[in-house]
């Protein structure tokens, strides 16, 4: 099952497999085995704005529909997952201005990343990460704006964030905030030292004092679980558009290398037992892909059908098949899938923190068993 694009979309599809092929791939496993900064990728990736693809469109440039994005950070995800991740939590951090932000706040938004800026989506924090209910970083009003204070961890683009929408309690309820990269008071550790997604920093970071104008609260002041819920059924689908290309990558990778081997003087690509393993890995990916593009059509067309639900879904079954298909592989490679040298050992590594991030899996299976029960879905 293909994602549905445009002519335009499928242009820029390709221009995106060229330039992965190009300037990701093999850096990617560089930068991962020798746990080295991305700064080089990340670097490339700006240069040629990719976030830029979650603008609206203009009189010269359309707008893509968030199944031509995914589309795009599949393929991406396909060559260094870590690389896509960059790249959709930009856009996680865009979508609560793109929901409830003033002009103001979506050209400023919208300069960086056209600029080929990223931002970070500042939510989790060490005692509230799948329960939002528990934030302790807080927003304290003064006569000229707020004061922020509070810390927040596993933060995608720690480093590299040009903007920042950080949520905090403001008077008792959840608000968030636009927080440029120069604001006084921010201070970023150090990125955290992962089992795999190297090419994506992950970090803390601590806003002390940080001294906002009325300007930077986005929507209303107790309009931030709203937001964070919006933000995150696109972000859930993106995470599974990724995973979805790991999924495609272990496949085609397995597939090679079945057709180059041999065993008991046979082509192990006879193996019915081998034939039944790859045809197990095929369909695991593609009815994850087609939950998938159902989540994206539904939200690309505003049907009726619950959002959260069916990103939640999508993620969930999105993230097992890329576990499910990576493990599969390195299993197929025999003993050399286990080895730096042979690229599967890598994608398993990465795909594992799809069933984690944007909300661990459990998390997203309570969310669609509440609603099954509590509402018509």
């Amino acid at each position: 099952m293909e994602y549905r694009i445009s002519e335009f979309a499928g242009d820029l599809l390709e221009d995106v497999r060229n330039f992965s092929l190009r300037e990701i791939r093999m850096q990617a496993v560089r930068i991962d085995r020798q746990q080295e900064p991305p700064d080089e990728i990340l670097d490339k990736i700006r240069e040629i704005g990719l976030t830029g693809m979650f603008l609206a469109g203009d009189e010269e440039t359309p707008a893509l529909t968030l199944q031509e994005q995914a589309a795009l950070l599949g393929e991406l995800g396909n060559h260094d997952a870590g690389s896509a991740v960059s790249v959709a939590a930009t856009d996680l951090a865009m979508q609560p201005v793109k929901i409830a932000g003033t002009e103001e706040q979506k050209q400023y938004c919208s300069g960086i990343l056209k600029q080929g800026g990223y931002g970070a989506f500042c939510l989790t924090e060490d005692l509230a990460g799948s329960d939002i209910s528990d934030i302790r970083t807080k927003a304290e009003r003064w006569e000229e704006g707020f004061i922020l204070n509070g810390s927040k961890c596993m933060i995608s683009n720690s480093v590299c964030a040009d903007f920042m929408t950080v949520f905090a309690s403001l008077d008792g309820k959840l608000a968030a905030f636009l927080v440029p990269k120069e604001a006084e008071g921010i201070v970023r550790d150090e990125p955290e030292q992962k089992l795999g997604l190297r090419t994506s920093q992950t970090g803390s970071i601590w806003f002390n004092d940080v001294v906002l104008p009325k300007e930077s609260l986005i929507g209303r002041p107790d309009q931030g679980r709203e937001l964070a819920t919006q933000a995150l059924n696109a972000g859930r689908m993106f995470c599974g558009a990724i995973a979805i290309g790991l999924a495609e990558r272990a496949l085609e990778e397995t597939i090679a290398r079945i057709r180059t081997r041999t065993g008991f003087d046979k082509p192990l690509a006879d193996n019915p037992v081998i034939r039944t393993k790859l045809s197990e890995m095929y369909m695991h990916k593609e009815a994850a892909k087609a939950a998938l593009i159902h989540a994206l059509e539904n939200a690309d067309e505003k049907g009726r059908e619950d959002p959260e639900v069916l990103s939640s879904t999508a993620k969930c079954l999105a993230s097992d098949a890329a576990v499910e298909c990576t493990l599969e592989a390195v299993q197929l490679f025999g003993g050399y899938g286990y080895c730096q040298d042979y690229p599967v050992e890598k994608l398993l590594r990465d795909a594992k923190v799809f069933q984690i991030i944007e909300g661990a899996n459990e998390i997203q299976k309570m969310i669609v068993g509440r609603k099954l029960v509590k509402e018509n879905v």
